[in-house]
C-alpha cells in the first residue's frame, strides 16, 4: 500500500471518511510544528493491508485512526485492534481514535500526542 503522504513522525489511517481532511491536517502539522505525518487510506484496497499499516506505525511509533462514523466507530476500532495485536509490545508510543473529525480536531490530537502547544489556525 502506497501512502497518500509519506512521513516519519506519526501515522494517520483513514478508516472512514474523507482522506483529504487527513491530508489537510498533515499539512497544518507540518507548517506549524515541522512534524512529518504519514497518511494511509487502506479503503482503496479490497483487503485492508494490516502489514503495511503496521510497517508505517513501527516507523513512526504513533497511530491515529480517523473515522467519520459517529454511530459505531467500528472501522477505527477494528484497525486499532488489528494493528496493536500484530505489533510487538512497545512499538507504539501513542495511539488514538478520532470520530466525527475535521482537520482541526486531527491536528489537536497530534499536538497532544507530542505534548505540543496548540497552533493558531
Amino acid at each position: 500500500m502506497d501512502p497518500l503522504r509519506r512521513g516519519c513522525d506519526c501515522t494517520i489511517v483513514v478508516a472512514c471518511g474523507d482522506a483529504s481532511t487527513a491530508l489537510e491536517a498533515a499539512e497544518i502539522v507540518w507548517r506549524h510544528h515541522y512534524l512529518n505525518v504519514e497518511v494511509l487510506d487502506p479503503r482503496v484496497f479490497e483487503d485492508r493491508d494490516v502489514d503495511a499499516i503496521c510497517a508505517a506505525v513501527e516507523k513512526t511509533h504513533r497511530l491515529l485512526v480517523v473515522d467519520q462514523d459517529y454511530a459505531s466507530h467500528r472501522g477505527s476500532f477494528d484497525v486499532v485492534l488489528e494493528v496493536l495485536n500484530k505489533l510487538t509490545p512497545g512499538a507504539v508510543i501513542a495511539s488514538a481514535r478520532c470520530a466525527g473529525w475535521d482537520a482541526r480536531s486531527v491536528v489537536r490530537i497530534i499536538e497532544k500526542m507530542f505534548n505540543l502547544s496548540n497552533c493558531e489556525f
